[in-house]
């Protein structure tokens, strides 16, 4: 699996409790044997790294939409529509890496590719935005979403690995 770019990013405290799990839990992926529980958190890392993918994908799908339509009496309407939807994608595209990171770092075969990989995807966060702004409720509906994909059992990436291929 091959990890994403780098991006300039850096880590939020909202989301150091999360990469500080994924750190620890990947650190030990290299060096452990192979666990329930080291499964269990493989498993869910791909989860997370897959829902991610699929909310970056509806967010590139939104902006798309809205930037197709412009002029006319819904100019404004479509502008705070635009500016939500461009700072969902921003964030969006962050947790999406990050999420990648943690995968690659958890199905690492070596400690040192494990600890490069979740250190690669620690420095993936946008910093905190102001609250009240665009972007703190762009960053606050995606959290809801994720958690919502996440906690939904018909969402695909929830499926066990041999349900999601068809077996």
């Amino acid at each position: 699996m091959t990890p994403r770019p780098p991006s300039h990013h850096t880590v939020t405290p909202m989301h150091r409790p999360t990469l500080a799990l994924a750190l620890a839990a990947t650190l030990l992926a290299g060096c452990a044997a192979e666990t329930p529980e080291r499964r269990a958190a493989r498993r869910d890392a791909h989860r997370d790294a897959c829902i991610a993918t699929e909310l970056l994908i509806h967010s590139h799908d939104r902006a798309r939409s809205l930037s197709e339509f412009s002029g006319g009496a819904m100019a404004q309407v479509l502008q705070a529509s635009s500016a939500y939807a461009a700072s969902y994608d921003e964030y969006a595209k962050a947790r999406e890496a990050q999420l990648a990171y943690a995968d690659s770092a958890a199905q690492a075969k070596s400690s040192a590719d494990s600890t490069r990989l979740a250190a690669e995807g620690a420095g993936h966060s946008l910093p905190p935005a102001a609250p009240g702004t665009v972007q703190a409720t762009a960053a606050q509906q995606y959290q809801a979403d994720f958690a919502a994909a996440r906690g939904n059992p018909d969402f695909p990436c929830n499926k066990p690995d041999e349900e999601a291929q068809g077996s």
